[in-house]
């Protein structure tokens, strides 16, 4: 996740609202939204929010909420979606390391993905990893 600060963004609300503005992606399910500088911050997740496009060097990248089986929703990174067949997904995290007392210089970062798929164009995704079977009947039938 970004720890930058805020970022140019479009991003598109449930109900088809889009808006222009700028964000900052605070965890997996929250966001800090503003229109502009002057405008008041507003905190939105998965309940009203249904994609985000960040502008960042020069590139456009797309995240999207998605659901976990047993889990709430998460704000997934688009890594490629071929639409109708199958889509890949990347959570991202990082880790710092280190002594809390140590000077800021000191601490690693260890920055990580996570990936997701899913079929179709739904809204559930499978973690993709050893404690998960995803190549089963039961998650990737063919539709006749």
């Amino acid at each position: 996740m970004n720890a930058k600060g805020y970022e140019p963004v479009t991003l598109t609300f449930r109900d088809g609202e889009v808006v222009e503005g700028e964000v900052k992606i605070l965890d997996q399910r929250n966001i800090k939204f503003k229109e502009n500088k002057k405008k008041k911050k507003t905190e939105y997740n998965y309940i009203k929010v249904k994609e985000i496009k960040i502008k960042r060097g020069g590139e456009t990248f797309i995240y999207k909420y998605k659901i976990i089986v047993g889990k709430r929703p998460l704000l997934l990174m688009v890594i490629k979606e071929y639409e109708g067949i199958i889509n890949l997904y990347a959570a991202e995290y990082s880790k710092t390391y280190g002594d809390d007392l140590a000077p800021i210089s000191l601490l690693l970062t260890d920055d990580f993905r996570e990936y997701y798929v899913n079929k179709d164009s739904g809204d559930t995704v499978t973690k993709l990893g050893k404690s998960e079977q995803i190549f089963g009947s039961q998650h990737l039938k063919k539709n006749n």
